[in-house]
C-alpha cells in the first residue's frame, strides 16, 4: 500500500493540483492505509509519510 501510495503522488504534483486540493487526497490515502496497519507499525508509517511529502516538495519546488 506504501508503493501505491508513493507511485501515486507525483501525479497530483504533475496535475498541478494546489495544496488545498493535494493535502486532503494525501491524508485520505494515508489514513487509509494508517487504519490498517498494526499499531507497532505506526511510527513506521508516520515516518515514510513524512519522507513522501519531503519527496514530493522537491516536485512542488522545481
Amino acid at each position: 500500500m506504501l508503493a501505491d501510495l508513493d507511485a501515486s503522488m507525483p501525479q497530483p504534483i504533475i496535475n498541478k493540483l494546489d495544496s488545498a486540493d493535494f493535502m486532503p487526497l494525501f491524508a485520505g490515502r494515508a489514513d487509509t492505509i494508517a487504519r490498517q496497519a498494526h499499531a507497532a507499525h505506526r511510527q513506521l508509517l508516520v515516518d515514510r509519510f513524512n519522507a513522501l511529502l519531503e519527496e514530493i516538495n522537491k516536485y512542488a519546488d522545481a
